[in-house]
């Protein structure tokens, strides 16, 4: 009979209501998109993800001994594995651990890297690694995989990951990689590449090696957008006014609608003519997020990005349509200017089980991925509440901002745009770290953009938030590592996005479209969308750095002849002149 212990995988996926476990490699390159919740609950083997049509593959050396390295976003129970496949699934050689043990790593739960040798010869294989999760079963794991060549001898051009050059024996990296045989993405190298007073900041075991922190106003990889319509009335965009404006120096409460989404964290939003501003007021020290999609988005969305490679390959003026509910079943084809092919995004998907009666006249007809490597149980579920989101990430270090425009297929950690082949669809973003509170506002168009985008409206989103925990403040629902060992480096930093914990998160319904209600304030004057009344200072429980958590939104009641929202009321005895006026007036007309 099974152990309550082998049981409890089968339970977690009705008891989970959230993600809660994450792991990806970062050398070798993991198998496209990057996924780090592929597990054997919801995912097939022995990858989660398929084979691309086209792998990119690593190349690595027989005898050659490399770091292994992957991102491991919550601390689970348990060791790892690193095994080498040929092609058709059979296993060429374990190449962690060597000493005939099912796992290792258990005396370090947080390792994320391992010396590995490989010695044998392989062409078109597979580097597996599993990771152990304990606290849910011995039987659960979660995997990711790396297509690589083992080579006799790697080509000079090939012996710095095609992304550099051997100069006097040492690997010189192109822009954009690094690492000692340029094995690893960068936004940045240097505070010259981060422009506008930006700053590069090394960011240990992320998805990129570093990036920049950009000055009040600026965002972008390198810190090269800015918001183009200046200044107005409601928010400061090029710079702090604390004069001005009493919310941080940034805002005007009154412009903007208010929801809480928990004690000490709110989110402030408006629509402006053709865009949607969103201001998120959190009490944390580390990185804070706003997600969304469409209300009643189908779950057929999960087949977005297709990682089976069905689409057909089109002249370069097709493309796939933004994930909407309108439009999800892929009846339509969008015209735009051609661009530059993409593995990854060329073509268009169409409904496969009903299909156009005609579409483009070249090639066979599009059909839709059958899986993209999910479960049919998973495949059919109810959507998580991080699948298929459009995803804001921001974070303040020392003053500065860095900003990640980006999508979620599931709830692995969400990918930036780029990595879909898209790009930032932001229009403006600032941000502080006041008090231990951090301000982020992100504006953007309510109508989406490209694949990786929903619209904001018209409708109600369903909305999800989180926000970092810290190292001396983390809560687990189930032990983990951290619980069961003496760590000597902290898991928790902040601003590098983790498990966000199961109190820092939450989901919401809001319209981003509605107009600003007027409201009559205690002055006769006209305010609108009143912030939430002063609360009395809380506890706070969070971090030893968040000494203001409990601060509130500004209670601001009024509004001042300058503001583009003031109102004068009519007073009353001229309303009764007027009332009666045109009672004279409607009385002759009747009598004629």
């Amino acid at each position: 009979m099974a152990s309550m212990r082998d049981v409890i995988p089968l339970l977690s996926l009705t008891l989970l209501k959230w993600s809660d476990a994450h792991v990806a490699l970062m050398f070798p390159e993991p198998r496209y998109p990057a996924l780090d919740f592929l597990d054997t609950s919801r995912t097939m083997g022995p990858c989660g993800v398929p084979k691309q049509r086209k792998p990119q593959y690593t190349n690595l050396s027989v005898g050659s001994t490399y770091n292994f390295t992957w991102r491991l976003q919550y601390p689970h129970q348990g060791g790892y594995r690193i095994t080498l496949t040929d092609k058709d699934g059979n296993v060429v050689e374990e190449l962690a651990p060597t000493n005939g043990v099912e796992f290792t790593g258990t005396d370090d739960q947080i390792s994320q890297s391992h010396k590995v040798r490989v010695t044998r010869a392989c062409s078109e294989c597979t580097v597996i690694l599993e990771r152990q999760a304990l606290e849910w079963g011995t039987g659960y794991r979660f995997r990711s995989c790396a297509d690589v060549n083992v080579l006799e001898t790697v080509p000079d051009n090939l012996q710095c990951s095609s992304h550099g050059t051997k100069v006097n024996g040492r690997c010189a990296c192109e822009p954009g990689y690094n690492g000692d045989i340029c094995q690893y993405k960068t936004n940045c190298h240097s505070d010259e590449d981060c422009l506008n007073g930006g700053k590069c900041i090394v960011e240990f075991n992320s998805m990129v090696f570093a990036s920049c922190y950009c000055s009040y106003g600026f965002f972008g990889k390198n810190c090269e957008k800015s918001y183009v319509n200046g200044e107005d009335e409601c928010f400061a965009y090029a710079r702090v006014h604390e004069e001005r404006f009493n919310a941080y120096g940034m805002f005007d409460p009154d412009c903007y609608h208010m929801e809480k989404f928990s004690d000490g964290d709110f989110v402030y939003y408006r629509k402006t003519e053709s865009d949607v501003e969103i201001i998120l007021d959190f009490a944390s020290t580390s990185w804070v997020s706003i997600g969304w999609r469409p209300e009643d988005l189908d779950k057929s969305c999960r087949l977005f990005p297709d990682l089976e490679g069905v689409r057909t390959k089109r002249s370069g003026d097709l493309k796939i349509p933004p994930l909407t509910a309108q439009n999800f079943s892929y009846q339509s084809v969008e015209k735009i200017e051609a661009s530059s092919p993409s593995p990854h995004t060329n073509g268009t998907v169409f409904n496969r089980n009903n299909p156009p009666a005609k579409v483009a006249q070249e090639g066979p007809r599009p059909i839709m991925p059958r899986n993209n490597g999910l479960l049919a149980s998973a495949l059919h579920a109810p959507l998580h509440p991080m699948d298929c989101v459009d995803v804001l990430i921001g974070a303040v270090r020392n003053g500065r901002i860095r900003v990640q425009d980006c999508y979620s297929r599931d709830r692995s950690t969400p990918l930036e745009d780029y990595y879909y082949e898209g790009e930032m669809s932001l229009v403006a973003t600032a941000g502080r770290e006041v008090d231990g509170r951090t301000v982020i506002m992100f504006r953007r168009s309510v109508k989406e953009i490209e694949p990786t985008d929903h619209p904001l409206g018209p409708g109600r989103m369903f909305v999800v938030w989180a926000k970092g925990q810290q190292q001396d403040a983390y809560v687990h629902r189930v032990p983990s590592a951290l619980e069961h060992s003496n760590l000597k480096v902290p898991f928790y930093v902040d601003d590098i996005v983790k498990y966000h914990g199961s109190k820092n998160r939450g989901t919401h319904f809001i319209d981003f479209t509605i107009p600003i209600k007027l409201k009559k304030s205690n002055d006769a004057r006209v305010s609108i969308s009143a912030a939430a009344p002063a609360r009395e200072p809380e506890e706070n429980t969070t971090s030893p750095r968040n000494n203001s958590s409990s601060i509130s939104p500004l209670n601001i009641a009024h509004t001042t002849p300058t503001s583009p929202y003031y109102f004068q009321e009519v007073d009353d005895s001229s309303n009764r002149a007027f009332a009666t006026f045109t009672a004279v007036v409607t009385a002759l007309i009747v009598l004629q």
